[in-house]
């Protein structure tokens, strides 16, 4: 996930990043917790009246993608955290 989130924001021009507040803007994101300040972050500038209202699209953007990338790992993690389920001798599963 942390390597679709470092091509998204390649593809950003300099001057569309610029137009971030400072907080917004691309960190080094190393793991998680990381993606999770940035989400959050992004999440307080779309709700502030700080904000120039021509660069709010730019905001709104990157929050959505960075939120959805969020949401994603911590499925992804729960996922890998929940230990799959054994089937019994004779029992059959129905496909989900």
């Amino acid at each position: 996930m942390l390597t679709i989130v470092r091509d998204y924001v390649s593809d950003w021009l300099p001057e569309e990043l610029g137009r971030l507040p400072e907080e917004c803007r691309p960190r080094k994101v190393c793991d998680g917790e990381d993606l999770n300040l940035w989400a959050v972050n992004l999440a307080r500038a779309c709700v502030s009246f700080d904000i120039d209202p021509a660069h709010l699209p730019f905001v709104e953007e990157m929050d959505a993608f960075i939120g959805n990338a969020c949401r994603r790992l911590a499925e992804i993690r729960r996922d890998e955290a929940v230990p799959p389920v054994t089937q019994r001798r004779g029992e059959v599963r129905s496909p989900s």
